[in-house]
This record gives structure tokens, C-alpha cells and sequence, in this order.
């Protein structure tokens, strides 16, 4: 990866992106990673590119930054539930096993979603490790880890699994299952893709290409999993934190995020006031989780100015994201993803 001269300020839009495969045998079949922005998408195109049977086109509702993709060839997406195959309640577009949902419909979501950002034909390893509601961080940053996960990736290849689904440990472990909550990528090619249902999304991008994915939990929150991944990757990129770009998903939203006395205090000792609250008509304790990552992230050097929030809250708005709370914990997850696509001509063409 090259420095380049400075990312450009966040700038976090919502569209489409569609995908499609040729027949069998065709040169050239696949087509990915097309994006439409709202504009461009209309209510016609939804129901003509709902994902087929044969999962051979569709596609998937994100949030992303196009002019972080255009100037360092990273993308950034926080995806919907739209666009998926997974029967109510997973409806449609849910990423994660383990759940009660098919496994078929979650492979095929994955290759939608791979599709969709056009990193799919050839497919290149996804980290995805089992998260743990901790602060351990996955981090692909050497030569050594490179080689590590493109050998899980291909043993899971030629076992008759996805060429996709790369596990990767936490730390120095060597057992996937141990678990992680953040991802650090410093290499070209290697997508990171963690799951979400109330819970905040974060990433955060270095001027250098490199990045992070964090699933930010109470727990995580509250142990300040942001600011650690923040100082992380300024030592791996070797970045001022100051010049990252740092964009969060959608997250359950103060006013629908009751909580009990013992995590209320545990907020209010780690945070200043206005973090932990207490509604002035129910007498109910509350948390803040935006802002007490937003202020993790100020403290340790982040410009308030590189910071961008899709603002949207899971609970409110269940028609497009999921969430654990409001479904009474069944449901499916949306995802952060993020990749740096390392040949330019790979690149997903903007519309």
C-alpha cells in the first residue's frame, strides 16, 4: 500500500449496488459492483433485481463512500436487509450462521453481498471471525498473517466449502472459535465483514489503505474497543489517527436503549455525562452508544470533522436494518464490510 496524500472528507451516501453473472461458459461473465444512488435507483428496479433463484443477478442496498473508494480503493459498506434469500425472520439479506436460518440462504447472501461490492469472480478471503462482545482485534498486517488466511481460505476451498469464508483467530490464538470484535486489514485484497443487529458498526480507514472493522457491543463500548482499534491501526499504518476517516452504521439509538442500573454506571464511570442518562418521564437508565464511541475516538486524536454517522437507529427502523431488541432476539444480522481492491481496473465503476 502507497500513503496517499490525505483521504478525502466522509461522505456517507445510500443506493444500490447490482450484480450479475453470465450464462455457463461465457468470456467475461461476471458483472459486479455496479452503484446506484437513490436517484438513479428507482422503485422499478427493486422488484425487477430481487436476487434470483439462482443467485445469477440482484442486488444490495448499502451505505457507502464513493469518494473514499475513488481516492484509495478502499470500500466501505454498511448493508440493509434488502436483497437477500433468507425467509422471514431472517428476511432477507441475513449474513450470519448459527441463528436457525438455512445455511444454503446464508452462502447465497454472501455471494450476493461479495457480488454486489465486486469482489466476487475471482473471489478473494473474507475475515469474518466469531465475535465475542470483546476488545481482541484480528489483524491481518504481516506477510505471515497473509499467508495464514489465504491457507484457511483455500483448506475450506478444496473441503467443498466457500472460497470466502475465512475464519481468522483472535490475537495469537490459533482456534477461530476463540473469537474477535475487530478486524485490521493492512494488505490489498483481503475483505473484512462483521455482523450486526442493534449493536454499533465502526471503521475506521488510514490515509495508507489500511483499516479496521469493529462490532462496538455494550461491553466493547464500555472498554473502550474504539479507541483501541484507533491507536492500533495508527502504529500499523504508521497515521496520525487525526488523518482517518471514520464512518458508523446503524446502532440502536439512545432513546430505544434501556438498560439496568449496573451497566448505566459502568457507562457514566468511563464517560462523561450525557453518555449515561436517565429519561426525565420514566425514570429509565439509558445509554448513548454513538456517543460514547464518538468520544473514545476524540480522545485519542480522531478530527471531529473525518467522523460520519448514518444516523439511523435498528429499532426504529426495522424495514431496512435488524434488531436483536426489537424482534426478541430472532432475527438476522446486516453487515459492515470494508476492502481495499488493489487492482484499479477491478475497481467497481460508479454510475
Amino acid at each position: 500500500m502507497s500513503m496517499a496524500a490525505g483521504l478525502p472528507l466522509p461522505r456517507l451516501s445510500r443506493g444500490r449496488f447490482v450484480y450479475s453473472f453470465g450464462n455457463a461458459g461465457d468470456d467475461a461473465s461476471f458483472d459486479g459492483g455496479r452503484f446506484l444512488s437513490l436517484s438513479e435507483a428507482s422503485d422499478a428496479d427493486a422488484t425487477s433485481m430481487r436476487i434470483l433463484p439462482d443467485g445469477k443477478s440482484g442486488w444490495v442496498s448499502a451505505y457507502t463512500d464513493e469518494q473514499l473508494f475513488g481516492a484509495c480503493g478502499v470500500r466501505v459498506a454498511f448493508t440493509e436487509r434488502s436483497g437477500g434469500a433468507s425467509a422471514a425472520p431472517f428476511d432477507s439479506l441475513n449474513l450470519k450462521n448459527g441463528l436457525g436460518d438455512d445455511r444454503s440462504n446464508v452462502a447465497r447472501n454472501w455471494v450476493a453481498v461479495l457480488s454486489a461490492f465486486g469482489i466476487g469472480e475471482p473471489w478473494i478471503p473474507v475475515v469474518a471471525p466469531n465475535q465475542v462482545h470483546g476488545t481482541d482485534i484480528t489483524e491481518i498486517a504481516t506477510l505471515r498473517d497473509m499467508a495464514r488466511v489465504r491457507k484457511e481460505a483455500g483448506a475450506r476451498f478444496n473441503g467443498g466449502g466457500v472460497p470466502y469464508w475465512a475464519e481468522a483467530a483472535a490475537g495469537k490464538s490459533s482456534n477461530p472459535q476463540d473469537g474477535s470484535d475487530a478486524v485490521l486489514v493492512a494488505f490489498d485484497d483481503v475483505a473484512a465483514l462483521l455482523c450486526f443487529a442493534d449493536c454499533l458498526p465502526l471503521v475506521l480507514v488510514a490515509p495508507t489503505g489500511a483499516f479496521c472493522v469493529a462490532h462496538c457491543g455494550w461491553k466493547g463500548t464500555v472498554a473502550h474497543l474504539a479507541s483501541k482499534v484507533a491507536l492500533r491501526l495508527a502504529k500499523v499504518s504508521s497515521c496520525d489517527p487525526a488523518q482517518f476517516n471514520v464512518y458508523i452504521g446503524p446502532y440502536i439509538h439512545v432513546e430505544c436503549f434501556d438498560v439496568g442500573d449496573q451497566v448505566a454506571a459502568q457507562f457514566a464511570a468511563e464517560f462523561p455525562s450525557g453518555v449515561s442518562v436517565r429519561d426525565t418521564m420514566s425514570a429509565q437508565r439509558r445509554v448513548d452508544l454513538g456517543a460514547a464511541v464518538t468520544c473514545d475516538l476524540l480522545g485519542c486524536g480522531i478530527a471531529p470533522e473525518r467522523i460520519a454517522d448514518v444516523g439511523k437507529c435498528t429499532v426504529c427502523d426495522q424495514e431496512h436494518f435488524f434488531s436483536y431488541r426489537a424482534s426478541s432476539g430472532t432475527c438476522g444480522r446486516h453487515g459492515a464490510l470494508a476492502v481495499r481492491i488493489g487492482d484499479s481496473e477491478g475497481r467497481v465503476e460508479y454510475c
